[in-house]
């Protein structure tokens, strides 16, 4: 039955967990060409100590981390054909080493792409205010993903003697992505999970901007679809959520304001048991999201942006359970030189469907705030505080969440062209 379903969204892969919804992953440097060529070769090393505070019921737990990482690349206007990185984490605890490996390769290139990539977790774990989508606790995983655009081409070229040429515009047809991963937990007999994710985008339209802010970009109709067995049959052993949208709008203007949203319907089930006790509880519910930018002061050292998200999504859950997840977050960020402040202010209320049909509601939020000082251009400090309601609290669960204050120092030694 697996097979079947992978096969019917084959070329198409929902964006995985937001990395940085990992407290490791949260530690590495974003990788930022220093400078730009038709063909280059371009490299980072970071080193990095942590301190990592966690209270909750009235307990303080604290550790340490000091972590290495790299990264190279062989890239040139079009994509990056080689990258190769990882990190590894050493700190204090019951798990004392961590750590995380990339690559990817992008053999084709132009009005066609074509990139392969391999992700390797070892250990890490979920942030405080992490979306209920990744394991409690200290997990593994290794994800496959392959990610194809088709043709790709600007309908607008003034040509060569324009004194004044417009801003690029494209017309896009069919994206996709598939990504196949294995998750797993330390320790012999922990169940084994296989998921597979996949996107695919029809036909869209891409306006860059002026400023070289985020593009306007449109896709009519988008599928997504979200596929997690696991090999426990002491419960739900297969979990499906798809989402079909009829329309998805980013870097939109009006009023003054940045606009971008998405609308479509979705369809999950959960099923497990075997034979005569199999049992199967499926959902079909409007999914959507309706986000909204301003910048309030915008000059060359001096950024001032406000942000507000509200939407519906549906995800399969590592305990073979169905997740609803309606979340509202409001958000500010400042940017003065060389200090930076975000803060975001997240409620979400989780729908978790089990195989029997039974509803359970569980609420989460809280806030997050965090601010980078850059010292030199090989020293950044930063700090990120996490306050609220969370399923990740010590002891809590999806449908029973608790209380928690995580707060991590890091200064970040970094070197490099990339």
């Amino acid at each position: 039955m697996l097979t079947s379903l992978v096969a019917g969204v084959a070329g198409a892969g929902v964006a995985a967990a937001d990395p940085a919804d990992t407290r490791e992953a949260a530690l590495r440097e974003p990788a930022v060409e220093v400078a730009a060529a038709d063909l280059r070769t371009s490299w980072r090393v970071d080193a990095i100590g942590a301190t990592e505070s966690v209270a909750a019921g009235g307990e303080l737990t604290s550790l340490a981390t000091a972590s290495v990482g790299g990264e190279v690349a062989v890239s040139h206007e079009a994509c990056d054909i080689v990258v190769a990185g990882g990190q590894a984490d050493l700190r204090t605890g019951d798990q004392p080493l961590s750590f995380q490996q990339w690559a990817s390769l992008c053999p084709l290139a132009g009005i066609l792409r074509l990139e392969l990539d391999h992700r390797l977790a070892w250990d890490v774990r979920p942030r405080l205010l992490a979306p209920p989508r990744l394991r409690p606790g200290a997990s593994r995983r290794e994800t496959i993903g392959i990610e194809m655009v088709g043709a790709t081409e600007r309908w607008n070229d003034p040509g060569p003697l324009s004194l004044a040429p417009p801003p690029a515009e494209y017309t896009m047809a069919v994206y996709a992505r598939m990504d196949v991963g294995f998750g797993w937990l330390a320790g012999a007999g922990a169940p084994l999970d296989l998921q597979a994710k996949a996107d695919m985008r029809g036909f869209g339209f891409r306006r860059e901007r002026d400023d070289g802010s985020t593009p306007l970009e449109v896709w009519v109709f988008a599928a997504k679809a979200d596929i997690l067995t696991r090999d426990d049959v002491m419960s739900a052993n297969l979990g499906a959520a798809a989402r079909f949208d009829a329309v998805e709008v980013t870097g939109a203007r009006a009023a003054g304001l940045r606009w971008g949203g998405r609308l479509g319907v979705g369809m999950g089930f959960v099923s497990g048991g075997e034979g005569a006790r199999a049992r199967v509880a499926s959902v079909l519910t409007g999914l959507g999201e309706l986000s909204v930018e301003r910048d309030v002061v915008r000059k060359p050292d001096d950024l001032l942006t406000v942000r507000g998200t509200a939407g519906r999504d549906a995800w399969p859950l590592w305990d073979g359970r169905l997740v609803v997840d309606d979340r509202v977050t409001a958000e500010v960020a400042i940017h003065k030189r060389r200090l930076s402040l975000r803060s975001q202010l997240a409620l979400a209320r989780s729908h978790l469907v089990a195989v029997d049909g039974t509803v359970t509601d569980g609420t989460t939020g809280g806030l997050t705030q965090i601010a980078d000082l850059t010292v030199t251009r090989h020293l950044t400090l930063r700090s990120r505080t996490e306050v609220g309601v969370s399923a990740y609290a010590p002891g809590a669960t999806a449908d029973a969440p608790g209380r928690a204050v995580e707060t991590t120092l890091t200064a970040v030694l970094h070197a490099g062209s990339r």
